[in-house]
């Protein structure tokens, strides 16, 4: 069921974000996937530019801190990235974040010290894992050779960060 409720949201959003692009004809040109890792893609980047800097911010563990300035760092240029891929192909990348984030920043914004540090990195690990498996999936699913060269390029960036995740975790 819940899958269903994705797809349907996932199809909503396709809809809307071709009808909000300012190339309506490229964006009509353009396999649904390849829209919906563009939006996804950068739903992603900005959950964890805002959520890294929420844990650069405050946490009082260096390793956490510096693993949130890192997110921030990558991110901001991943996502930078793909801003300006999505104005080449007249989309919009949405910087904000999906009702999931937001509940987990309003949660994180109520705890302080280890409790900070646990959620903060057991959700870096639940995201990065459906991250990892997102690019993969997307690499086989569009057509479009900006979209795929962007995951290309970029993949093993995100890999790189669930393998950070995977050897912190286990302390928190």
């Amino acid at each position: 069921m819940k899958k269903w409720t994705i797809l349907s949201v996932s199809a909503l959003v396709i809809a809307a974000f071709i009808s909000c692009s300012k190339d309506h004809d490229v964006a009509r040109t353009l396999d649904p996937q390849d829209i919906r890792f563009v939006y996804l893609a950068s739903q992603a980047n900005a959950a964890e530019i805002n959520l890294g800097q929420l844990a650069s911010d405050s946490s009082t563990t260096p390793e956490i801190q510096a693993f949130g300035q890192k997110m921030v760092t990558e991110h901001s240029a991943l996502q930078s990235s793909l801003q300006a891929l999505a104005t080449q192909l007249g989309l919009t990348a949405p910087n904000d974040l999906d009702t999931a984030h937001t509940s987990l920043r309003t949660k994180l914004l109520k705890v302080k010290g280890y409790s900070f540090d646990s959620l903060y990195i057991h959700s870096m690990f639940n995201d990065y894992q459906k991250l990892v498996n997102f690019y993969q999936d997307a690499h086989g699913l569009g057509n479009n050779t900006e979209v795929r060269d962007y995951i290309n390029a970029n993949i093993g960036t995100i890999e790189d960060h669930f393998t950070e995740v995977i050897a912190i975790a286990p302390k928190y």
